[in-house]
């Protein structure tokens, strides 16, 4: 085998895990053989990566409905694969050193975040998440190399005297890239307000939004993690929307809002104009809002300013950089910088 991909608990959607898929296609349309581990592969996601070339290497999942909590026990006592071949890591809970390990933010960091954003019951597993980050630190320190996923990723990995090679923002695999490349909008029309939910949703921020833009069609949808909004939220809750749908619901929307309490990374802003949506995202000024400054038609706001920078943005059109968003989320064009750091 020439590469082994270790990622997270292979379900559907593939969500967090498209880094290490996205890449690991890539290397397979190059002749390449790929394997993909994990703590545990659903049924569908196996029949899906299959179809796409990989060898799965990861056992069956026994009970859909405990999934996460099936993984992060796995992770606790996994020892590292014996499979040869090049190990990219791709894990937010399997840590093992390897040629090259792709950070995408601290455990500890995001629940802390999440708690004091108001999501209380994360609490409880701030202690095996500090279990997990320490793993982590420990399988890093031992790596070829390190790559981070954002600045904000950065940004940890230096906070516990790490260094890595080299910022890399995460792709999506390449049929969902086309999709958005020819993205238009689909079965819920145009004109609408796409505000997307997940577990990094900060509410508090999002309420002047909402009084603000109370005459606006409104729609809450999500895609990885969907989360129904609190009962005092207006607007149709699409509710969980699958990965190939997503592109013509961006590209239906007049202005796709995105409201976090952290976020190392973030697809929603830049999926939103690869479809050709524009993006406002609220937030710390790290994450998704560092893509402000580069691609036209990604928006940062503070709290305080996402009111009136919301509507501003809907008073006039706007026209974005869809290619370059393309372009970040292409794994054809990633692969090959994030190859050439494996030394």
């Amino acid at each position: 085998m020439d590469y082994l991909i270790v990622t997270d608990v292979l379900n559907r959607p593939l969500g967090g895990q498209r880094p290490g898929v996205a890449w690991g296609a890539e290397l397979i349309k190059r002749g390449y053989r790929v394997g993909i581990t994990a703590p545990c592969a659903t049924h569908d996601a196996a029949k899906r990566l299959q179809a796409l070339g990989f060898e799965i290497l990861a056992p069956p999942c026994r009970h859909a409905t405990r999934v996460p909590l099936q993984g992060f026990l796995t992770a606790l006592r996994a020892h590292p694969p014996q499979e040869k071949g090049a190990l990219l890591n791709f894990s937010n809970q399997m840590a093992f050193p390897s040629h090259v390990y792709y950070f995408q933010g601290f455990l500890t960091d995001l629940a802390r975040a999440m708690f004091s954003a108001g999501a209380r019951s994360i609490g409880v597993g701030i202690p095996l998440f500090k279990i997990l980050d320490l793993k982590w630190i420990k399988a890093m320190r031992r790596s070829r190399r390190i790559v981070a996923n954002s600045p904000e990723a950065a940004r940890q990995l230096m906070s516990h005297g790490l260094m890595p090679a080299t910022i890399i923002p995460p792709p999506i695999p390449m049929n969902e890239w086309e999709a958005y490349r020819e993205a238009r909008p689909g079965k819920w029309g145009s004109g609408y307000v796409l505000i997307m939910l997940g577990k990094e949703t900060n509410y508090e921020y999002l309420a002047p939004i909402l009084q603000r833009l109370r005459r606006k069609p409104i729609l809450f949808a999500g895609a990885k993690i969907f989360i129904r909004p609190p009962p005092w939220v207006r607007g149709q809750h699409v509710g969980f929307v699958e990965e190939e749908e997503m592109p013509s619901l961006y590209a239906g929307a007049s202005l796709t809002i995105f409201v976090y309490s952290h976020e190392p990374f973030g697809y929603v802003p830049m999926e939103a104009a690869a479809a050709g949506s524009p993006a406002l995202v609220i937030g710390a000024p790290h994450g998704p809002a560092c893509y402000a400054s580069i691609i036209r038609g990604i928006h940062y706001a503070s709290p305080e300013a996402a009111p009136g920078m919301a509507a501003a943005l809907l008073q006039g059109e706007e026209e974005v950089d869809r290619e370059t968003a393309l372009r970040v989320l292409n794994p054809e064009t990633s692969l090959n910088e994030f190859l050439s750091i494996m030394g």
